[in-house]
């Protein structure tokens, strides 16, 4: 597996530290904090470095949370699909760079922000296709893989229901093909 996120030493193919400043998370101090597709829990540790009194992550791949588990021994990791039941409610969520991969990107939409407590937040990273419509466009991803990236009538539509901003844009990382 190829490295993916980049720790100070260590250069990844997602300029990490770019990435974290482009979010613009909010205050973390006293936070309770999920990453959603956490890796090797980057932001997990961004978050705790921030004052966050939780931090937990979620991946499905073991051996990115071995990594994070030693980096990050104050945080907890759980190897587990965002499909299956989230445990917890969180006062700060992130979703970034990963919400391709679910099979129903507004149901988990729905499901973070159900985990939210009173006044949290859902941080939302993705890829949007300059597309016209509402729908979802398939990509051909340079990794050889198709995956769904919502246009932003699509995108529009799922979070209708939801108080929200765009913050802008995100950090363009090599091999990405929808910005």
């Amino acid at each position: 597996m190829a490295q993916y996120q980049t720790f100070p030493g260590v250069r990844g193919g997602s300029d990490s530290f770019a990435k974290l400043k482009a979010l613009h998370l909010p205050d973390m101090t006293g936070k309770s904090f999920l990453d959603a597709g956490c890796n090797e829990g980057f932001f997990c540790g961004a978050a705790l470095i921030g004052g966050a009194s939780q931090a937990v992550g979620l991946d499905l791949d073991a051996k990115a949370l071995e990594r994070a588990r030693l980096r990050f021994p104050d945080a907890e990791f759980r190897h587990q699909s965002w499909d299956a039941p989230i445990e917890g409610s969180f006062d700060v969520i992130l979703l970034a760079s990963a919400i391709h991969y679910a099979k129903d990107q507004p149901a988990l939409i729905a499901k973070l922000v159900s985990l939210l407590t009173p006044g949290g937040v859902l941080v939302l990273e993705m890829g949007v296709a300059n597309e016209p419509g509402d729908d979802y466009v398939t990509v051909r991803r340079t990794v050889g893989d198709e995956r769904k990236f919502a246009t932003p009538g699509a995108l529009r539509k799922v979070l209708a229901d939801y108080a929200y901003r765009v913050i802008g844009p995100s950090v363009q990382q090599s091999g990405d093909q929808i910005p």
